[in-house]
C-alpha cells in the first residue's frame, strides 16, 4: 500500500501524509493552512501544473508519492 505525502509548500499540513490504495481513491484529504500572502488553491500531482487531486481521483501510482 502506497504512501502520499502532502506537502504545504510553507503552510502546515493535517495529517502529512496516508496510506492510499493503488487503483483506489484518495478519499478524505487533510487541510491545510496558508501561508501569508497565499492561497491554498488544493492538492495537485505536481508543485507547477499537474493535475488536481479531490477525494474521488484515482490513485495512479503505486508507489510512495508526494
Amino acid at each position: 500500500m502506497p504512501t502520499v505525502t502532502f506537502d504545504g509548500v510553507g503552510g502546515r499540513v493535517s495529517p502529512s501524509s496516508k496510506s492510499v490504495t493503488y487503483d483506489g481513491t484518495y478519499g478524505e484529504l487533510p487541510t491545510a493552512t496558508t501561508t501569508a500572502g497565499y492561497t491554498f488553491a488544493g492538492w495537485f500531482t505536481e508543485k507547477t501544473g499537474g493535475s488536481h487531486i479531490t477525494r474521488n481521483t484515482k490513485v495512479e501510482k503505486a508507489s510512495n508519492h508526494t
